[in-house]
C-alpha cells in the first residue's frame, strides 16, 4: 500500500502538473491574439487592463502554490519545500506543454519573458528550468527528511547560500531591462508604477540581448553548495 507521504507527494506533483497545463493554455491564447505569426521581441503593446490583469494573475498563482504547501506540510520547512516542488514541476512543464502545443520555445537558449514582478524578468528558457532543477532538488530533501522522522533543517550557512543566491540569479533577470527603463524613467517609477501607459509602452519596446551568465551561474552555485550541505546534514547517519 502507498504510504501517506508518498501519495501527498503525488497529489502535489499532480496540482502542480495541472497548473502548468493551465498557464500554458493562457499563454497559448494570448500568442494567438498578440502573436499570431509567432512570439518574439520586441513585445506587442497590449490593454492597460491586460497588463493588469497578467500581473494579478502571476500573484494570484504564487497564493496557489503557498496554499497547497501549507494544506501538504506539517512544518514550516516541509511547506517550504512543497512549495519549492510545485514551483519547480509548474515551471518546468509551463515550457514542457508550450513546445507540445506551439512547438517554441526553439530551443534552450530562446529568451523569455519570465516574470513580472516586480519588474520585468527575461532570460533564456535554460536559467529557469536550471533554477527549477535546484528547487527540486532543495524540496525533495526538506519534504523527505520530515517524512522519515528527521527534523529538517537548514543551518545558517545555508540560509545565507540560498537567499544570496536568490538575490544573485534576480539581478541577473532584471538588471538589463532596469537599466534599460532606467534611461526614461525614476526607479520608483520602474518598480511602482508598472501599470502606467508610458512605462508600459516603453517597457514594450525592449529587446533583451544578451544575459549576465557569470552573475546567474553564481548564484547557482551557491544554492548547489547550499543544497549540497543541507542534504549532508539532513541525511547523515545519526541525525534526527
Amino acid at each position: 500500500m502507498m504510504q501517506k507521504s508518498t501519495k501527498t507527494i503525488l497529489w502535489v506533483f499532480l496540482f502542480a502538473l495541472s497548473m502548468a497545463f493551465f498557464e500554458t493554455s493562457v499563454v497559448v491564447y494570448l500568442r494567438e491574439i498578440y502573436y499570431p505569426a509567432g512570439f518574439s521581441f520586441p513585445l506587442q503593446s497590449i490593454e492597460y487592463d491586460i497588463a493588469v490583469t497578467e500581473i494579478l494573475r502571476e500573484a494570484f498563482s504564487l497564493l496557489m502554490i503557498v496554499s497547497v504547501a501549507i494544506i501538504a506540510g506539517k512544518t514550516a520547512l516541509q511547506r517550504f519545500g512543497y512549495f519549492l516542488l510545485v514551483f519547480a514541476v509548474w515551471d518546468i512543464f509551463y515550457y514542457v506543454f508550450l513546445k507540445m502545443l506551439l512547438n517554441w520555445p526553439e530551443s534552450f537558449l530562446t529568451y523569455d519573458v519570465l516574470f513580472l514582478i516586480p519588474v520585468t524578468w527575461t532570460g533564456p528558457v535554460i536559467a529557469p528550468i536550471l533554477n527549477s532543477v535546484m528547487m527540486l532538488v532543495l524540496g525533495y530533501i526538506l519534504v523527505t527528511a520530515a517524512n522519515h522522522k528527521r527534523k529538517a533543517v537548514i543551518r545558517p550557512a545555508s540560509w545565507v547560500l540560498l537567499i544570496g543566491g536568490a538575490l544573485v540569479v534576480l539581478v541577473a533577470y532584471m538588471k538589463d531591462f532596469v537599466r534599460y527603463m532606467d534611461e526614461s524613467f525614476t526607479l520608483w517609477q520602474v518598480f511602482l508604477q508598472q501599470n502606467n501607459p508610458q512605462v508600459l509602452e516603453r517597457a514594450s519596446s525592449f529587446v533583451p540581448d544578451s544575459f549576465s551568465w557569470i552573475l546567474f551561474l553564481a548564484g547557482v552555485l551557491m544554492h548547489a553548495v547550499a543544497i549540497f550541505l543541507t542534504a549532508r546534514h539532513n541525511f547523515k547517519k545519526g541525525h534526527n
